[in-house]
């Protein structure tokens, strides 16, 4: 991994134990977008609480490649934080569309669409993935984490106990 790449991804960790957020976002400003992998830097910011400089870098890494599904994945996940559903319904939708039928993909979808008070088709995706998990790998985490979107908290603590 080069040297560059290893700043990037600990940059933001670094700044936020010295100085807090605000440094994140000088820190990440700074950056160039065609540093390997920016989905990488939209993750850590995400989980650092960065919301809003992690868009602002997802929206650097787009131009560089607007169908790779990390960095749809990671702005799906950074709109639902701050509660603009439709904006994670049409990033996890992207996902799906770059990984079809995959239980990444369809996780998201479904997370996006159950936060966003759509349970019906969240349901209706889950209900699919645990078809699918009777032939095909689907980490029970996932499931746990949508029965906990749709309020199924019983449902969701049998999964965990799978994982």
């Amino acid at each position: 991994m080069s040297t560059a790449f290893m700043r990037l991804c600990s940059c933001p960790w670094d700044a936020m134990k010295k100085h807090g957020s605000r440094s994140t976002r000088r820190c990440v400003r700074t950056l160039s977008p065609c540093l390997p992998d920016n989905a990488e830097v939209v993750r850590t910011l995400y989980y650092a609480r960065d919301y809003d400089c992690a868009l602002e870098q997802a929206h650097k890494a787009l131009p560089l490649d607007p169908d790779y599904y990390r960095t749809h994945f990671w702005m799906g996940r950074v709109y639902a934080q701050r509660c603009m559903y439709r904006e994670a319904i049409a990033e996890s939708g992207r996902v799906l569309q770059a990984m079809p039928d995959s239980p990444v993909g369809l996780t998201e979808l479904a997370y996006s669409l159950a936060v966003g008070a759509r349970l019906p088709e969240a349901r209706k995706i889950l209900k699919r993935l645990e078809d699918k998990s009777q032939h095909d790998f689907v980490p029970a985490c996932n499931l746990a984490v949508l029965h906990l979107a749709l309020n199924e908290k019983d449902a969701a603590l049998e999964y965990l106990q799978k994982a």
